[in-house]
């Protein structure tokens, strides 16, 4: 079977987010990637990972992220996807915690 989901970052930061930022997906074992995409964004398949070509302006929602991925024809179960935000090179790393 074939799954799509949108990833959607937020700034919860008081700051805009300098270009760079990035967004990965940590896909769990069951998922494999097929594409990742989004306007504004270089994704790269390998990394799972989106590089955002401009700022996120603080308190602002990035433009979203949409993920195809197959579920393995072994796979039995429930399937939980993470997701985190990173800086871009040079920046404050983030101060929020990670909420799974």
């Amino acid at each position: 079977s074939t799954v799509t989901f949108d990833l959607t970052p937020h700034n919860d930061g008081p700051v805009d987010a300098l270009a760079g930022w990035s967004v990965t997906d940590i896909l769990p074992s069951g998922l494999t990637l097929v594409s990742m995409s989004g306007s504004g964004y270089d994704c790269q398949v390998l990394t799972a990972t989106c590089t955002a070509a401009g700022i996120l302006g603080a308190g602002a929602d990035g433009a979203t992220i949409t993920v195809t991925a197959t579920v393995d024809a072994a796979f039995v179960g429930t399937l939980h996807n993470v997701a985190y935000v990173s800086p871009a090179a040079g920046e404050t790393a983030e101060t929020n915690p990670l909420v799974v």
